[in-house]
């Protein structure tokens, strides 16, 4: 038998410049107080329409398992991608590769899940953690850091299950942990019914795009001698009462069809370079083209990549600037 490597897997690495826990607190590796990490079956299934839900890293980059986003599978592969274990209430989702690695969700409650690829379950021992206190800490800009000495600047960065098995945990006591969750799971709470509003407002938005610069409703009711629905008088004023004919179909009167780089000027970003230490690490936050394509929102709000700051000016995202004020429509 190995000895030494033995000793080396159960190793605990407490993260650099932490002080001495408070009293009655320790720490622990989280292989130490959970029932098990188990890894995904490691294979690509099968979408389809409806069914259980298969959860992917992109499905949970903002902690919260998104079913609105969530993929399908069919019931017998849900059947063969639990065979290992069943996701259920009080467990873990964690990303471990990816863009967003080292992301931990909840499972939802009355919800039939599985694991896709890079994707890790972990089952916390209830009788010493409490899984929202667990889901907070290893979201926790402390983890955040640490997780971060993985990355190795490859193209598939990931967690491997022995790293994440010895991830240290802060251990509250039991009441604490569910006092601390209580706390930071209302404001939970606030965000996710904020999210819904928003969602509501962009379902709003897009609406109303499509009956202006889509359906041309306002222009139609002008045709047939009706008052456009829920315009003011200068809004109304904006839409002529007449089609033209243009290389799309026909399109309100006076209005134009051409390149969106004729309306907006084109700003090229870049990024810090990473051999400079001084460049991150900072306040401004820094947005890659993953952050944008994996968002999932109308705005870009918070990017899970490194932060940038002084010196040297902050490097800009690709941003269209409008030139000058103008009907303008396009087709989705």
């Amino acid at each position: 038998m190995a000895g030494s490597s033995s000793v080396e897997t159960l190793q605990l690495h407490v993260p650099v410049a932490y002080g001495d826990p408070p009293s009655g607190w320790s720490w622990s590796r989280l292989d130490g107080i959970s029932e098990g990490v188990f890894d995904c079956p490691h294979s690509t299934p099968k979408l389809t329409k409806t069914g259980p839900f298969v959860v992917r890293t992109q499905d949970i980059i903002t902690g919260v398992f998104r079913p609105d986003q969530a993929a399908h599978v069919s019931g017998e592969t849900y059947a063969e991608r639990i065979a290992r274990v069943t996701p259920s209430r009080g467990d873990l989702l964690y990303s471990r590769e990816g863009t967003y690695f080292g992301i931990a969700a909840e499972v939802p409650e009355d919800s039939q899940i599985c694991l896709g690829q890079r994707m890790v379950l972990i089952r916390p021992d209830r009788r010493r953690l409490d899984f929202r206190f667990l889901r907070h800490w290893l979201n926790s800009p402390v983890m955040a850091a640490y997780i971060n000495g993985f990355r190795d600047g490859s193209v598939a960065e990931r967690l491997n299950l022995p790293t994440i098995r010895g991830l240290p945990v802060l251990v509250p006591p039991l009441a604490n942990q569910k006092a601390i969750a209580a706390v930071l799971g209302a404001l939970d709470d606030k965000i996710e019914l904020n999210r819904r509003m928003n969602a509501t407002l962009e379902a709003m938005a897009r609406a109303l795009f499509q009956s202006w610069f889509v359906d041309f409703d306002p222009v139609r009711a002008k045709l047939d001698g009706r008052k456009p629905d829920g315009l003011d008088k200068a809004t109304k004023a904006l839409f002529p009462a007449a089609f033209q004919d243009s290389p799309l179909g026909p399109i309100p009167n006076r209005w134009d069809v051409g390149s969106i780089l004729r309306q907006a000027d084109l700003l090229s970003g870049g990024t810090p370079k990473t051999d400079v230490p001084t460049y991150w690490d900072g306040d401004i936050p820094w947005a890659s083209a993953k952050d944008v394509s994996q968002c999932g929102e109308a705005f870009l709000s918070t990017t899970p990549s490194s932060n940038c700051g002084p010196p040297g000016p902050a490097p800009r995202m690709t941003t269209p600037r409008p030139r000058k004020e103008k009907p303008a429509w396009s087709r989705w």
